[in-house]
């Protein structure tokens, strides 16, 4: 975030390093909010708090990393809209939609076959194949709303349509996470849990209100009116720490009304991150291989109990997330790498 000619700037490298924040976060929730996915045995040195951890509360928080990452993509996409000279631009949706299944099966491929093969885990090549295809997520549930953001994806021309015909949108930003939970608990009572479907009723609120939050301004119009007191920074801070007790302590009630949390900790972080440069772009480097890190993350949770010995060797929770970062980078590096070649050689045969 910049400001320019007293305008709020919310420029690519400020959402990526938001993203940097998001996947700390979502490693977080997945390596701290679910015990029973931890082997018998392993251990690490949490803070004790009500019969459990301090880490555990805050791993409940950490759920709406999935929020923050919907919010941004809502948001960039409306931009990109903006800036198209025809909406339903189906090579446009063409290309994202084999970016991020390119990026998956290269992390299937490099990463989670030598692991399946050499901890002989179950299924062998029918797991494979099923990842590969996104029919069976055994070991890796986390790509499930990949199938989401791709629905998400190829609905985004008609969801930008929407939006830019709203009229009342500052009040239908606030009215979107009802909208969210209630169409979520009549599918529910009508037919149960349905998968993608369901994921996609809960969450493409949260699609919606990164779209509105553009269109609205509200982000530019909050900066305004923050930058008029001394304390930016403590008001960020009161933000950020609000956000984190009242998520926590809603627990999964708070589901449906991430949208609201998100976007408040998206505004607050870059608040923070606009006088700390150098650790904006530290986040920000992070952030580009974000995508990468939420493939590939789940193999050390589910890959057995010889990969969460490794993972939670530290014991300490900080240098766990640390760790789980070093662990999955090698793999994620090489295929950003294959990623950009793939690209480099798409262009040169387009310009042959």
């Amino acid at each position: 975030m910049v400001e320019k000619n007293n305008r709020f700037i919310f420029d690519k490298q400020m959402t990526t390093s938001i993203k940097g924040v998001a996947i700390c976060i979502m490693l977080f929730h997945h390596f701290f909010g679910f015990p029973n996915w931890i082997e018998g045995g392993i251990v690490f040195y949490g803070i004790p708090f009500r019969g459990t951890t301090i880490e555990y509360y805050l791993a409940v928080f950490g759920k709406v990393c999935v929020a923050m990452y919907t919010v941004l993509s809502g948001y960039g996409l409306f931009i990109s809209y903006e800036h198209k000279e025809k909406l339903w631009d189906f090579p446009y949706l063409l290309r994202k939609t084999i970016g991020l299944l390119l990026n998956w099966w290269l992390i299937v491929l490099i990463v989670e076959v030598p692991i399946i093969f050499i901890q002989n885990l179950g299924g062998g090549v029918d797991r494979i194949i099923g990842h590969l295809t996104l029919t069976n997520l055994e070991g890796n549930p986390f790509v499930g709303y990949l199938k989401f953001y791709l629905l998400a994806l190829w609905t985004s021309p008609l969801c930008y349509m929407i939006v830019k015909r709203w009229k009342w949108n500052n009040l239908f930003l606030f009215i979107l996470p009802f909208a969210g939970m209630t169409v979520r608990k009549i599918m529910f009572k009508a037919w149960g849990s349905t998968d993608i479907i369901e994921t996609y009723a809960l969450y493409i609120p949260y699609f919606l209100t990164g779209m509105m939050i553009y269109k609205a301004g509200f982000y530019e119009k909050s900066f305004r009116s923050v930058k008029k007191f001394k304390w930016g920074k403590g008001i960020a801070f009161f933000l950020i720490i609000g956000c984190v007790v009242m998520r926590t302590l809603a627990g999964a009630h708070a589901l449906s009304f991430d949208s609201w949390f998100a976007l408040i900790l998206i505004f607050a972080i870059a608040l923070c991150f606009q006088e700390f440069i150098g650790i904006r772009r530290g986040f920000a480097w992070l952030g580009q291989y974000s995508t990468g890190l939420w493939y590939s993350h789940a193999i050390w949770i589910f890959g057995g109990i010889v990969m969460q010995k490794i993972l939670y060797a530290p014991r300490i929770p900080i240098l766990i997330i640390v760790w789980g970062i070093a662990l999955c980078m090698p793999g994620v590096v090489i295929v950003e790498w294959l990623m950009k070649r793939c690209n480099a050689l798409r262009s040169k045969k387009k310009l042959e």
